[in-house]
């Protein structure tokens, strides 16, 4: 995706005017997004690493949320002087309504961006820049059991914490349902959350090419 050296992750016109020859490949998010729940020590000494991790790992996470073909659509349509408002839904955020167990629901999506710094795409790279950055003798599946080592202990429930969030905000289903998802092509509504995955089947019609890769929790011994 181009964006504006400055890194604004919003295209607005100000913005666009002043770098317009200064354009270089961006990621949606930056930074700014690890906060709060998913903050990380000496930030602004690992920013470039944070940086690096976002630009392996948000066009991964895009993409099992998306499908491939709708992820280039957006990308390419977020690249128009005026972009379209379905690629401005998905990225800023809108209301929709569907029906679940027989209710009619109204949600607000809150975008893959957002004023508030919450975005599936921050808790996905947490965890990603987290987990590599486990001491390379230990893996997740051997953090629990080191019982003298509490800090790595509570890293290890913080990474799980951010991915499960992360899933939340996307939008979960059972390992069956996958199946029946990834072959059937039938989307259902399973709850009333104002997931991604509840947005975009709601508007299935602006998004046709939508293919939804669901990915499964994880406990603290990462299974």
């Amino acid at each position: 995706m181009r964006w504006c050296t400055c890194q604004h992750p919003y295209q607005k016109e100000s913005c666009k005017e002043t770098c317009k020859n200064n354009e270089a490949e961006m990621s949606l998010i930056d930074q700014s997004y690890f906060v709060g729940d998913i903050a990380l020590p000496n930030l602004d000494e690992v920013s470039n690493t944070i940086q690096d991790t976002i630009d392996r790992y948000e066009e991964e996470c895009l993409k099992n949320l998306l499908g491939h073909q709708l992820y280039e659509a957006f990308i390419l349509g977020l690249e128009e002087p005026s972009p379209d408002q379905e690629w401005i839904d998905l990225r800023d955020g809108k209301e929709f309504t569907f029906e679940v167990g027989g209710h009619t629901v109204t949600e607000k999506w809150n975008g893959l961006i957002n004023n508030d710094r919450v975005s599936l795409i921050s808790y996905y790279v947490y965890y990603k820049y987290r987990y590599e950055n486990l001491s390379t003798t230990t893996s997740i599946n051997d953090v629990q059991g080191i019982a003298e080592n509490a800090t790595k202990v509570n890293d290890t429930r913080k990474m799980v914490y951010a991915w499960n969030r992360g899933i939340e905000l996307s939008g979960s289903i059972t390992p069956w349902e996958d199946y029946f998802y990834k072959y059937d092509d039938t989307y259902e509504f399973f709850n009333d959350l104002p997931s991604a995955y509840n947005f975009l089947n709601a508007n299935r019609g602006d998004y046709p090419n939508w293919v939804f890769t669901p990915l499964l929790r994880y406990n603290e011994f990462g299974i």
